[in-house]
């Protein structure tokens, strides 16, 4: 732990001059970019036409958000109505599977009791 703090130190003390010069080149720029004032009526005007873009940007964002959103929701509604569908079918299906297999067992019993005798079980029906 202390072999780590020393190095942090360490770091420190040389990293400040190279700070400093990093420092001293972004000043010019934070002076340049220095909020308008009521007295510059040219930066204020510049000022208001970037927020206004801004703000333009920022409402077209939103609106092409709430048709994705809108068209995410449709698609998820769509694909939840197929999956009902689905379901539906499967179930008619399981229903008709179910219903021949008694209808097959029916059939046997009677094919079989024809066979052993019980003509009232011959033939068709």
């Amino acid at each position: 732990m202390r072999l780590i703090a020393v190095a942090a130190a360490f770091l420190a003390l040389i990293a400040q001059p190279v700070l400093a010069q990093e420092l001293s080149k972004t000043a010019p720029v934070l002076q340049k970019t220095a909020p308008a004032t009521e007295s510059d009526p040219d930066r204020v005007a510049e000022a208001r036409r970037l927020t206004a873009e801004a703000l333009a940007a920022d409402q077209a964002t939103v609106q092409r958000n709430a048709a994705a959103q809108a068209d995410y929701n449709a698609r998820l509604a769509a694909n939840k109505a197929a999956q009902d569908r689905y379901q539906a079918d499967l179930a008619a299906q399981r229903a008709a599977a179910a219903q021949y297999e008694r209808d097959r067992a029916a059939w046997e019993a009677r094919v079989k009791a024809c066979q052993a005798g019980d003509t009232s079980q011959c033939g068709p029906r």
